[in-house]
């Protein structure tokens, strides 16, 4: 990019004209070529133009550049036209313009402010600075000025100026701008090149393009059908995939584009090839036991490991190797290590959990004994301590006396020790490696506090004696014994209760009190003392006698205190009539003129008395009224009656009395007029003397019809309720006449009579009525006012009870609900095992224990009946181990069943499992080998509370081999070819093992457990070993190794060359293998000169006769390297080739030999010679000549064979036999 540079001439006082163009004047027309020419004469344009004007109403249309633009005044501005071309293009820069009122002095191009070129009018003197002829052209095309750019170049973009056409004219200048934009393709100039990767590493794939606008880049997948996937995430070209792994192995496509041109791509492919190691270890024994050997063998695969590293975590002390070895491990080797595992693509750990396991060093058994202040039991908290062991101690025995056993998973216990009574404890740590028993015992007694036997009441006659001594069951002597009345606080010391003449004061609670220095207890007893009442007496008390008639007397017998009391009464009546009252109370009705005398007798258990005082009654004759007849009258009728006596004592006195109202009439007549309803009723006569008095009645029958009529109800009692009995009353307010009949209307259909307005109805379950009544009555009939509607009371009908299982310490909450039932009914529950009642519809059990399962029945009663509902409540406990086998040893094939008993609720399910690794194992199996030795874990489970456990362990002594290794001593893994080392196999395996070692090909190496040997062949670049161990339970795994041999390429016979007939001109590819390991390094020289190939491929085209020698060289950096020659001969006959058929050469008659084919096999070689006659007149197309023999020669020797000289002979012939031999010599 040159910059601009223009020479100009400036003279002062004269404004600097560029580019002028005139059609003022002919004279002008013509613009001199010399630059003092061209200036004069603008000067004289100039000076004319001074004195030319013209009107207003000037403009300038801009057609090109676009949009098209007019602009009517020199000072408007136009924005810049912008055009796109392409760098190291040519390009073409137009302005098509038209003036009105204006005239065109000189037109002139810039860039930015360097002048390029100018013209006058019409295109005349059109001249591109000498400066820049190399780089522009300027025309004048029909008032369109064109400037042509040669060659763009980023000097012209728009960022360093604007090109500018500049029109001077008569009113000024006016400029139109074009600024150009360099375009340029996209051109992807760098890309990531194919790559294998780690799986699970980051990738990043690069992809740089270039272009003008800069090139928007995107990143695809190529799928294998050839498509792409939608567009990845990726920034400024690059694109990162974390996590690279197999499923994001493949083609990816960088594609760039800039709108300019076609989009370009290229792909790169990404294989995840390598990956982090997998690490996992392996132990030696499952069971690591303090003071054993042992060891951690760290194994991985992946690509080839090129370190070991094991770590302790919590000191980081490291060691290099694939084996941790412990030669005599103990406790503080414990720990975590970590095993950690590098190669290209990184390091991968693997951590492992060592624990040594050893029994406690040291039990002990402590005790401290809870509060007692009764003495009659003491509670004993036991701890069994152990020491530190590994695994934990997983359970503690509590032995009592020897002989009583309790296990706790704590260790502790809380004891009741009874009292008198001695116990020696001890306890027992349960471990995996041993059971250890405490160094100490403890050995515990309990006094005993005083138990007072229960004392019977005493009953006694009042004057007798009583004894009574007071007695223990147990206490501990010394012991003190007194007696105290409660209700007295009376004391008599000793064991004995001695009292004469008891009275009955002396009655009451007596209490016995002992006690020692454990304690104290008492008991008490009731001392009746019975006795006679002292005093007995009759009483009476008359009841009203108002007519003199009869006497009611009322008798009354009272009796003293007595004890027990009173039980009868027995009056005596002239001492004959008995009458019994328990009570003591009689009602006697005397009658007139009669005399009796009465006496009483208080009936007790100590003896019957008699009262002291007898009564003696004796009854007058009162006055005697004549009966009165009854009147009937209607209502407002008069009633009149005289009252009159048929004995009694004068004088009488005679008054009226109606007994309802008390109304008194005075006299012995009886007068009422205009008596109403409220009139009737009864009246009474009396009269009286001195003796006594008398009375009679009459009623007065008032008669009306009844105001009112109602039916009630009154249901009778219904113990089943199967039916209900319902008493109805049909009442009538007062008639008179009274209602003579009822009739008892149901549903309004049926009708029931009946003279009392009573009916017994029977409803039915599920049945309604509507009753009412009517009464009957002579003035007229009256129908009740409103009916009664009957429905059935039913039974109660409980809701089914549903079971309930809870665990023993839960609550139960049930209530029992009664769905139906009229009147409500009584509801309780009931304990059917125990016949316990809990009354409510709620039962309620807190801290439920397993002696409350049972039956539980809810039991609902009304006056109709009853129901119940019964439910089962299973209380579910824990399940515990109460019987397991002792440990056992077996012998391979052996057969085992395993024994564990437990009890709980529901019962528990028992399984066993092989503790090592978790499996499940059967009650009875088949011992397979070591493998099956270990702890074997019974677990009773009921999924109440936790599981029950206990381990066995099953040790097996004599059994197959297993856990075979086979290793070398080559701390790689990798030997050289004739390197002599060791195989060493072991196994473990009781009796000892039979080993044998066997090469890959099946050959033996050795029947020791450690042989010696090498590699002597290079065939391969691994050589696998196996290893096969038995005894007499039968073979062990067969494990094999694998082992890298590094080999130099082997020699070629370089007495045997092989030469290649080629054609001129024409691509062969020759071809060069070798083995070796390392893979060996290919390259191709010819006469020194190394040539451009593909390692094993060599692509050439002969052009001279030759010969070529070329020579592969095959290296690996072991040993030396080896080399082949093959020689190249340009053949001068002509080819053709027949499908399926090996080339014909076709010469000029005559016999003739030539070289069919050569083929490079490894590093060998062969060649087929064919000798064959040519005559004249044959069809070269069709047939081949006669063949006379042909021969092949393959490392130094021939093969020859002669051909039938027959014309029938077909060259197919030919490659048949050909392919025959070469498949013998080859095969």
């Amino acid at each position: 990019n040159t910059p601009f540079r223009s020479k100009s001439t400036i003279f002062p006082g004269f404004p600097t004209m560029p580019c002028l163009a005139f059609e003022a004047s002919n004279q002008y027309s013509t613009i001199m070529t010399s630059s003092g020419e061209r200036f004069a004469q603008i000067l004289v344009m100039f000076w004319s133009l001074a004195v030319l004007q013209s009107a207003g109403g000037q403009s300038v249309t801009w057609y090109e550049p676009l949009p098209v633009e007019t602009v009517s005044s020199s000072t408007t501005d136009l924005p810049p036209a912008e055009m796109k071309v392409f760098e190291g293009y040519p390009a073409s820069l137009s302005w098509n313009f038209s003036l009105t009122s204006l005239t065109l002095f000189l037109a002139t191009v810039r860039f930015d402010t360097v002048t390029l070129a100018l013209s006058g009018p019409g295109g005349s003197g059109a001249n591109v600075d000498d400066a820049f002829k190399d780089r522009f052209n300027l025309t004048w095309i029909s008032q369109r000025l064109t400037l042509v750019i040669f060659n763009v170049t980023a000097s012209y973009d728009a960022s360093n100026g604007a090109f500018d056409c500049e029109l001077g004219t008569n009113k000024g200048s006016w400029s139109r701008h074009i600024r150009l934009k360099i375009i340029e393709p996209t051109k992807i100039v760098g890309v990531t090149s194919d790559q294998d990767v780690c799986v699970d590493a980051k990738v990043t794939l690069s992809c740089n393009a270039t272009g003008k606008p800069e090139p928007n880049i995107t990143w695809t997948r190529v799928w294998e059908n050839g498509t792409d996937s939608r567009a990845l995430q990726s920034k400024d070209g690059y694109f990162v995939k974390d996590n690279f792994g197999n499923s994001s192995s493949g083609t990816y496509r960088c594609a760039a584009f800039n709108g300019v041109g076609e989009p370009v791509n290229q792909t790169v492919k990404v294989i995840a090839k390598y990956s982090v190691p997998k690490v996992k270890v392996v132990r030696s024994s499952n069971v690591v036991l303090e003071g054993n050997a042992y060891s951690l063998s760290c194994e991985a695969t992946g690509d080839r490991i090129t370190k070991f590293t094991w770590i302790k975590v919590s000191n980081n002390l490291s060691s290099d190797g694939h084996i941790l070895d412990f030669s005599n491990i103990d406790r503080n080797d414990a720990g975590v290590y970590k095993c950690e595992a590098s190669n290209r693509c990184g390091r991968k750990t693997k951590t492992e959990t060592l624990i040594v396991s050893f029994k406690p060093d040291n039990v002990t058994l402590e005790m401290n004994t809870t509060e007692n202040n009764g003495c009659n039991d003491l509670w004993v908290n036991f701890t069994c301590n152990s020491s530190e062991a590994s695994p934990p101690v997983h359970n503690y025995l509590l032995l009592k006396n020897e002989t009583e056993v309790s296990f706790n998973q704590k260790g502790t216990w809380i004891e009741k020790i009874l009292q008198g009574k001695t116990f020696v404890y001890k306890c027992q740590a349960y471990q995996e490696i041993d059971n250890v028993t405490s160094t100490n015992i403890i050995s515990l007694s309990v006094k005993e506090p005083p138990s007072v036997k229960q004392l019977k009441n005493e009953q006694v006659q009042e004057g007798r004696d009583v004894v009574k001594e007071c007695d223990v069951t147990t206490g501990t002597p010394p012991l003190t014994f007194f007696w105290k009345k409660v209700n007295t606080s009376e004391v008599w010391y000793g064991k004995p209760l001695n009292i004469t003449d008891i009275n009955r004061n002396q009655s009451g609670e007596y209490r016995c009190f002992t006690n020692n220095t454990c304690g104290n207890d008492s008991t008490s007893m009731f001392i009746d003392v019975q006795f006679k009442p002292d005093n007995v007496t009759l009483e009476m008390n008359t009841t009203e006698n108002s007519g003199c008639t009869d006497m009611w007397v009322n008798f009354t017998c009272h009796s003293s205190k007595a004890n027990p009391p009173v039980y009868s009464y027995l009056l005596l009546k002239n001492e004959k009539e008995i009458l019994f009252s328990k009570k003591g109370m009689w009602i006697e009705k005397i009658s007139s003129g009669q005399t009796f005398v009465y006496k009483c007798q208080a009936q007790q258990q100590v003896g019957n008395v008699t009262s002291t005082n007898n009564v003696i009654v004796t009854v007058n004759v009162p006055a005697v009224v004549e009966q009165i007849q009854n009147v009937t009258v209607q209502e407002g009728g008069n009633v009149m009656k005289e009252c009159d006596v048929t004995a009694g004592t004068s004088p009488l006195t005679f008054f009226w009395k109606k007994v309802n109202t008390s109304e008194v009439w005075y006299g012995k007549l009886l007068n009422i007029t205009d008596i109403r309803r409220n009139q009737s009723g009864e009246y009474r006569c009396f009269a009286n003397n001195t003796c006594g008095n008398d009375s009679t009645s009459m009623f007065i029958d008032v008669q009306f019809k009844p105001d009112n009529v109602t039916l009630e109800r009154n249901t009778t009692e219904n113990n089943s309720c199967t039916d209900l009995w319902v008493n109805l009353t049909c009442n009538s307010s007062e008639a008179n006449p009274p209602v003579h009949n009822y009739v008892l209307i149901k549903n309004e259909t049926d009708l029931i009579f009946s003279r009392k307005g009573t009916w017994i109805e029977k409803i039915s379950g599920g049945e309604t009525f509507v009753y009412k009544c009517q009464a009957y009555q002579q003035v007229d009939n009256v129908t009740s006012i409103k009916g009664i509607t009957l429905n059935v009371n039913d039974l109660p009908v409980m809701e089914q009870l549903l079971n309930i299982t809870v665990e023993e310490g839960g609550d139960v909450t049930k209530e029992c609900n009664v769905i139906a039932g009229t009147p409500p009914p009584t509801v309780f529950w009931k304990n059917i095992n125990t016949s316990e009642v809990i009354h409510g519809k709620l039962l309620n059990i807190t801290d439920i224990r397993r002696n409350q399962s049972g039956e539980y029945r809810c039991f609902a009663n009304n006056t109709c009946g009853n129901d119940s509902s019964t439910m089962f409540i299973d209380v579910q406990y824990p399940p515990n181990i109460t019987r397991i086998m002792n440990d056992t040893e077996v012998n391979e094939t052996d057969l085992v069943t395993l024994d564990c008993q437990a009890n709980g609720d529901p019962s528990p399910v028992i399984r066993w499992i092989f503790v090592s690794n978790m499996s499940i194992v059967p009650e009875t199996f088949r011992i397979t080998g070591k493998q099956d030795e270990g702890f074997y874990r019974c677990i009773a489970n009921n999924s109440v509370g936790n599981p029950s456990t206990r381990d066995v362990y099953i040790t097996v002594l004599y059994y197959r081999p297993w856990k075979t290794k086979l290793m070398i001593d080559t701390a790689d893994g990798f030997v050289f070819l004739n390197q002599i080392f060791t195989v060493e196999c072991y196994a473990q395996a009781n009796p000892p093992a039979r080993h044998e070692i066997f090469r890959g090909d099946g050959t033996s190496v050795g029947n020791n457990s450690v042989v010696t040997t090498s590699v002597t062949e290079a065939r391969e670049d691994i050589v696998n070993f196996t290893c096969k161990v038995s005894n007499a339970y039968g073979d062990g795994p067969t494990v094999m190794i694998a082992v890298g041999v590094f080999f130099a390429p082997p020699a070629i016979n370089k007495t045997s060359p092989c030469k290649k007939y080629v054609k001129k001109g024409e691509e062969t590819v020759l071809t060069c293998f070798s083995v070796g390991h390392p893979k060996p390094n290919i390259t191709w020289t010819l006469r020194g000169e190394v040539q451009d190939s593909d390692g094993n491929y060599l692509y050439i085209t002969p052009q001279e006769t030759g010969p070529y020698p070329y020579k592969c060289k095959a290296e690996n950096g072991i040993g030396n390297s080896t080399e082949a020659t093959v020689d190249i001969a340009v053949e001068r006959t002509t080819h053709f080739h027949r499908p399926g058929l090996l080339p014909v050469v076709i010469h000029e008659p005559g016999i003739h030999s030539v070289g069919l084919d050569v083929t490079v096999v490894g590093i060998h070689c062969w060649t087929v010679v064919v000798e064959y006659e040519r005559k004249p007149g044959y069809d070269v197309i069709d047939d081949v000549a006669p063949l006379l023999r042909y021969s092949m020669t393959y490392r130094g020797e021939t093969f020859t064979k002669e051909l039938n000289d027959k014309r029938s002979l077909k060259y197919k012939n030919l490659a048949k036999e050909v392919q025959k031999v070469r498949s013998q010599l080859l095969g």
